[in-house]
């Protein structure tokens, strides 16, 4: 990918400290080893006491977390609502890296579900934030959601940062609420917001048997990896996803980019640079696994009819709707491109998700 010419500057002889929450999830780890290559930063990895073993998550990725080019070191926080764990952590921090949240929970136990993602999502990312502009972070970049803007869009148009807002879920409610408790916040304080909007983030899996992918995409694989028939054949939709690579790319260029860059204070849309439709999806997906994926016609309509009979109503919108986005505004900004195509993308990040 092209480099950006604009760059955080740093006194000589030092080198900027990232944090990252969320270090050992599907999003933070890629985020990690992206700055952790990246040689020009101290990497601080925000972890639970029960979260996995970050050092074999970024060793097995290829980095030595002792490596004097790649310096990763993990430090314990505990509730995120809490402040009292947040100012050790965040000492020394230049760059704030948002990656934690509640999401993906496909099945919902929680008794007020917007009590709890708003408790997680909204209430620790402003504590986070009070705690990070109290000891001297300087920017905070915050890794939202595209279901903001809504979960469908025509087949011929596309979500921009000027699409309206119309979250449909607890989880995308939260978001949004925590977007805008942030801006306040920036606005107060002054610590620079980059607010990142993400679709659904694709990527090679960390673990032999594909169970850390996550949300719907994972059933997705699932299925195609059971030989199971998938009535998708006659769907004709488009929907922009995210290679986990490209975005781990985005933030580096998000943090990298100097004081004051018209990019801070500003949310933006990032995705691929092209769409794909569910039947390639399922036939990329296939591909990866080393076997022919099993698809037939079913009318669009039906399906959807179907799956709402079910409870299953956003699994058919996911399924047989179009989600556009246009990154084109954040691409001018960071003259940031993604280069690897979604389809054959997507075929590569699923043949690791092969049970070994």
């Amino acid at each position: 990918m092209q480099r950006s010419a604009d760059r955080a500057s740093v006194m000589p002889g030092s080198r900027p400290t990232v944090a990252i929450t969320g270090a050992t999830g599907f999003i933070g780890r890629a985020v990690v080893r992206a700055f952790a290559a990246n040689g020009a930063w101290d990497v601080r990895a925000l972890v639970r006491q029960d979260a996995p073993d970050l050092t074999g998550e970024v060793t097995a990725a290829g980095f030595n977390l002792s490596a004097g080019h790649a310096a990763v070191s993990s430090h314990v926080v505990g509730d995120l609502r809490e402040p009292s764990d947040l100012p050790r952590a965040l000492t020394g921090v230049d760059v704030l890296v948002h990656a934690a949240a509640r999401a993906h929970v496909l099945s919902n136990t929680a008794g007020d579900p917007d009590a709890a993602f708003h408790a997680a999502n909204v209430q620790a990312s402003v504590s986070l934030a009070e705690a990070a502009r109290a000891v001297g972070v300087r920017r905070l970049i915050f890794l939202s959601s595209i279901g903001v803007h809504g979960d469908a869009t025509a087949r011929d148009t596309a979500i921009t940062e000027q699409s309206p807002f119309s979250p449909l879920t607890a989880y995308t409610r939260s978001k949004l609420a925590a977007e805008r408790a942030l801006e306040a916040l920036a606005n107060e304080t002054g610590i620079e917001l980059i607010v990142l909007r993400l679709p659904l983030v694709y990527g090679a899996s960390d673990r032999a048997n594909g169970s850390d992918v996550p949300g719907n995409l994972a059933r997705l694989i699932a299925a195609v990896a059971r030989g199971v028939p998938l009535p998708v054949a006659a769907i004709d939709n488009r929907r922009t996803l995210l290679d986990r690579a490209h975005l781990a790319d985005a933030v580096v260029r998000c943090a990298e980019a100097r004081e004051g860059h018209p990019i801070t204070n500003r949310a933006f849309v990032i995705a691929d640079a092209e769409d794909v439709s569910t039947p390639g999806l399922v036939r990329a997906i296939g591909e990866g696994l080393g076997r022919p994926s099993r698809s037939w016609p079913l009318s669009p309509t039906l399906l959807r009819t179907g799956l709402a009979f079910v409870g299953r109503a956003a699994i058919a919108r996911q399924l047989t709707g179009s989600l556009r986005v246009d990154p084109s505004a954040f691409v001018a900004a960071v003259d940031w491109k993604p280069q690897r195509a979604p389809l054959a993308a997507i075929a590569a990040a699923t043949a690791t998700c092969r049970k070994g």
